[in-house]
């Protein structure tokens, strides 16, 4: 019969070190949920951003002074297409303090697609900012962000749970399992993300007590313990007591961690 395992205390912070035991999972769900996200967000800054002014049309259509000021050009942006169609970039001046102030704003209203230099128009000017009121802003639709954000968000969801469901299953190892010696089966370099430290896909033969061998896969981080391992070197597996497929091996700093944590609480 297998000796029956401490439970120990597993530090939380541990958790985060086991999510990186299926790295792969764990990219492509960061990948899916999060990089997308942040594309359409970057993209949505670049498009309201106007040139990298970007004023709040809100806060100056309520706040705004109303000034005189005159088109001096009007040029369609073909860099960007929203429902097949190129926004116009106006460029307008107005006097401020007795000196003239050249502004732009990119927009789709239908009015200023027929605007022509030197036409008169009304500007609304607050704290250095302006707008024209009559023509909003380009603006990336929100909605367009939270359906393609959330589309493949519901893709990576899937491999992030993957990954969460291992870490769990991990911590169950290290809090619960019992010691069993076993070999190495096979060494394989583990690229994760992010590239904390250099970690290793063992593969593992476990022998229980009673004979019975347990096979498994599980990441560790190579540290010097590990220089020399090969095929057929003996490592210590951690075994559930109460599910003897699930194993992994022994990572001595993480189960000294554990180990400590029990100690000090007792």
């Amino acid at each position: 019969m297998m000796n029956d395992a401490a439970s120990r205390r597993v530090p939380a912070g541990l958790f985060i070190r086991f999510l990186l035991d299926r790295p792969r999972a764990l990219s492509v769900g960061l990948m899916l949920a999060v990089l997308p996200a942040g594309v359409l967000i970057l993209l949505s800054w670049l498009i309201t951003s106007m040139d990298g002014k970007g004023p709040d049309f809100d806060s100056l259509l309520a706040e705004g002074a109303s000034v005189a000021a005159t088109v001096v050009d009007v040029t369609p942006v073909t860099r960007i297409t929203i429902e097949n169609r190129n926004p116009v970039r106006i460029t307008y001046r107005y006097e401020a303090g007795g000196s003239p102030v050249t502004d732009v704003v990119q927009t789709m209203a239908e009015a200023g697609y027929g605007l022509k230099p030197g036409q008169a128009v009304t500007a609304l000017v607050a704290g250095g900012d302006s707008i024209l009121p009559d023509f909003p802003p380009v603006v990336f639709p929100q909605w367009a962000i939270a359906v393609i954000g959330g589309i493949f968000a519901m893709m990576g969801l899937p491999f992030l749970l993957y990954a969460w469901a291992g870490a769990v299953a991990r911590r169950r190892l290290y809090h619960c399992g019992v010691l069993i010696d076993g070999t190495v089966d096979s060494l394989s370099p583990s690229h994760c993300v992010p590239f904390t430290a250099t970690r290793m896909q063992v593969a593992f033969t476990g022998t229980t007590e009673e004979g019975r061998a347990v096979k498994g896969s599980s990441v560790v981080v190579v540290d010097e313990s590990w220089h020399g391992k090969k095929r057929g070197s003996a490592v210590r597996v951690l075994v559930d007591p109460s599910l003897t497929e699930r194993a992994c091996v022994v990572e001595g700093a993480v189960l000294v961690q554990c180990d400590e944590g029990l100690n000090a609480k007792g």
